[in-house]
C-alpha cells in the first residue's frame, strides 16, 4: 500500500481544506489521518468525492476527545463517511453525485459553528504576551529587573547568540502572523455566513500572502539554525591562544594544567560567531603547587559594530557575577587600551578597538587587576 504525505490548509480555510482533499482523491489519494501540518493518504483509485468539515469545540467531544458515536451514526445515516478529526476540524467525505445532504441549510447555522475556532484564535494571539507579562512580573519578583539587569542579560544573550534569538523572534512573528490571520480569516467567514453568504466549497484563490510569508520566515529561520551551528567551536584551551584572550602564563604562572576543584571543569574555549560579535569564552585551572592553584574566567568579544560597544561593556558590568551594577566599577587609564574598568577585586573589563575582555580571576587588590589589563594592553601593541 503506497503512502504519502502532504501539507494542508490550516485550521482556519475551512473551504480550502475541503478542496484540498477532493483535489487528492481525484489524483487517487485518499485521506487516511490528518495532523497538525501534514495529512496523510493512501493510493487508491481516482475518485470524485465530496469532502466537508464540521467544526466542533472541544468540549462538545466525547471523553476521548472524539465525536460522540451517536453524532457520526448520525452523519452516516446522511451518507456521510467520518474519516478522521484533529483540534476543531472533523472530515467527512460522500461520493460525488450521491443523495448526501450538506450538513446545513442556512449559512447563519453553521456561523454558529465558527464562535468557538474564532474563539481559539484570539486565545492563541493573546498568549505570547500573557506569558512574556508573567516572564517579567517573574522576574520582577525576584528582583532580576532592578538595574535593568534582566535588560542585560537579554541583550548579551543577543549578541552572543544573535542568530538563534533572531530565530526565536521569527517563529514569534511567523506564530503571531498566523494567529492575526487566522483570526481575521475565521471574522471574515463568520460575518459572511450570517449576511446569508454560504460557504464556498470550490474556493479558486489561494492563500499566497500567508504562505510567501511563512516560506520566506521559514528560509530566515532556517539560516538562522545554520548559522549558528556552523559558527559555534569547543576545544580545550591549548599552551598558545588561537584567539586574542590571554593565558595565565601570560600573567607569569607557571603549573600544569587542572580541573576545577568544585565541579571538575576542564580548561577549554567555547567559541561562537554571531551576527553581532564573535565571541571567545574561556576557563583555565592550574595546579601550581601542591597546595596552591590559580583559575581564571574570560569573555572576549569581538564587536561586528563600533556602536554597540558602549552598551555591552554597561551590560557586562550590570550582569559581572561579583559586581552586579556600573556603580562598582571604576573607570582607570591604562596605556594601550582603549578604556578599561575595575572592581574592588576578581573582576576587571578591558576595550581595545572592537575588542571587549571581561576578566574573572583570584585577586586581593585592584592593583593585581591593573597588572591583568597592562598584560592585555602589551599583548595588543
Amino acid at each position: 500500500m503506497k503512502i504519502r504525505y502532504g501539507i494542508h490548509p490550516k485550521e482556519f480555510a475551512i473551504g480550502e481544506t475541503e478542496k484540498y482533499y477532493s483535489d487528492m482523491a481525484a489524483k487517487g489519494w485518499q485521506l487516511v489521518k490528518r495532523g497538525v501540518t501534514f495529512s496523510k493518504f493512501e493510493k487508491t483509485e481516482p475518485k470524485q468525492m465530496r469532502y466537508r468539515v464540521e467544526v466542533v469545540a472541544p468540549k462538545m467531544l466525547d471523553g476521548n476527545g472524539e465525536l460522540p458515536a451517536e453524532q457520526v451514526a448520525i452523519y452516516g445515516d446522511c451518507g456521510w463517511e467520518y474519516v478522521d478529526s484533529k483540534g476543531f476540524l472533523h472530515v467527512f467525505r460522500a461520493p460525488e453525485g450521491s443523495d448526501a445532504p450538506e450538513f446545513y441549510l442556512e449559512p447563519e447555522q453553521q456561523a454558529a459553528t465558527l464562535k468557538s475556532l474564532r474563539g481559539k484564535y484570539i486565545g492563541s494571539l493573546l498568549s505570547p504576551f500573557l506569558y512574556i507579562a508573567v516572564i517579567m512580573a517573574l522576574s520582577l519578583m525576584v528582583g532580576n529587573f532592578s538595574g535593568s539587569k534582566w535588560a542585560a542579560e537579554l541583550y548579551i544573550s543577543w549578541v552572543e547568540n544573535s542568530a538563534g534569538i533572531s530565530a526565536l523572534g521569527i517563529a514569534f512573528v511567523w506564530i503571531l502572523f498566523s494567529d492575526i490571520w487566522g483570526l481575521f480569516y475565521v471574522s471574515r467567514l463568520y460575518h459572511q455566513m450570517k449576511k446569508g453568504i454560504p460557504l464556498n466549497h470550490e474556493p479558486k484563490s489561494k492563500d499566497w500572502i500567508r504562505m510567501t510569508l511563512s516560506t520566506v520566515l521559514l528560509i530566515a529561520t532556517i539560516g538562522c539554525i545554520i548559522h549558528d551551528f556552523t559558527g559555534d567551536h569547543h576545544y580545550k584551551m591549548q599552551n598558545h591562544a588561537h584567539g586574542p584572550y590571554i593565558l595565565l602564563s601570560d600573567l607569569g604562572y607557571e603549573g600544569e594544567r587542572t580541573t576545577n576543584i568544585f565541579n571538575h571543569e576542564e580548561s577549554e574555549v567555547h567559541f561562537n560567531n554571531s551576527i553581532a560579535a564573535q565571541h571567545w569564552s574561556c576557563q583555565e585551572f592550574l595546579m601550581l603547587s601542591e597546595s596552591d592553584d590559580m583559575w581564571m574566567y574570560q569573555d572576549v568579544y569581538l564587536m561586528k559594530n563600533s556602536a554597540m560597544i558602549d552598551r555591552m561593556v554597561e551590560a557586562l558590568m550590570i550582569t559581572s557575577t561579583f559586581s552586579r551594577s556600573v556603580e562598582h566599577f571604576t573607570e582607570i587609564d591604562v596605556p594601550g587600551l582603549d578604556k578599561a574598568y575595575v572592581n574592588s577585586r576578581l573582576e576587571c573589563i578591558a576595550v581595545k578597538g572592537n575588542l571587549i575582555w571581561m576578566i574573572t580571576l583570584p585577586s586581593d587588590t585592584q592593583t593585581e587587576l591593573i597588572d591583568v589589563l597592562t598584560v592585555i594592553a602589551q599583548k595588543q601593541n
